[in-house]
């Protein structure tokens, strides 16, 4: 059994959307997932969220359709 994390609640304000904060919060995500050597990170979101629908995709995460949710597994896991 590995550790994966859960991503909740990633909210940027309306004034400093656009400036690549979004993107740059799950980066940060993903490099903690690998430092810890967790297996993934998973999130859900509604599926009228389009700016986060469009998003997660772009940054490696896949989607279950059915359910809109999305996980990112990590490349480099090791479970020693």
């Amino acid at each position: 059994m590995m550790p994966i994390w859960l991503l909740n609640d990633l909210f940027v304000a309306k004034e400093h959307r656009g400036k690549q904060i979004s993107k740059g919060l799950i980066r940060a995500a993903q490099e903690h997932c690998k430092i810890t050597k967790a297996n993934g990170i998973s999130l859900e979101t509604e599926k009228s969220n389009v700016p986060g629908n469009a998003l997660y995709p772009k940054m490696g995460f896949a989607l279950d359709q059915e359910h809109n949710f999305y996980y990112w597994e990590n490349p480099t896991p090791s479970s020693s």
